[in-house]
């Protein structure tokens, strides 16, 4: 009894089979394989906070930390609530927007009128979100 053994290459697609076919007299056998799909996008950073400012003059525009976005693949959604961003050195902006491959962001708003009161400002990135707070002296 004689052992026989294909093999080939698989396909550079995703979802794509690839089919090799062994004849042997009247007698034949198939081997197939699949290339997986494509994986989704990760639209999930990883945890990301900003930096907590307390004693702030009343209404000025208050500034956050710069915060490095990892762990997370171009054209993740972006949005602001009560402030700004900045994506990279890029423009502030308040509109939603998308990510692309490896950004770094820093967010920022006008602190408070009144005094020992807390303005707060949440970033999304996908599913998960970071405040920026300050409260002013």
């Amino acid at each position: 009894s004689d052992t026989v053994q294909v093999r080939h290459t698989s396909a550079n697609d995703p979802n794509t089979d690839t089919v090799t076919t062994l004849f042997i007299g009247t007698v034949s056998g198939t081997f197939t394989t699949t290339t997986k799909g494509a994986d989704p996008a990760d639209t999930t950073p990883d945890a990301f906070s900003f930096n907590t400012l307390t004693g702030v003059n009343p209404h000025t525009t208050q500034t956050s930390n710069v915060v490095s976005i990892s762990e997370v693949d171009a054209g993740t959604p972006i949005s602001i609530a009560n402030g700004e961003y900045k994506l990279n050195n890029d423009n502030w902006t308040a509109a939603a927007g998308v990510l692309s491959a490896s950004n770094t962001v820093q967010v920022r708003h006008t602190s408070a009128n009144d005094p020992n009161t807390d303005t707060v400002t949440t970033l999304f990135l996908g599913s998960v979100s970071g405040t920026f707070t300050t409260t002013t002296k």
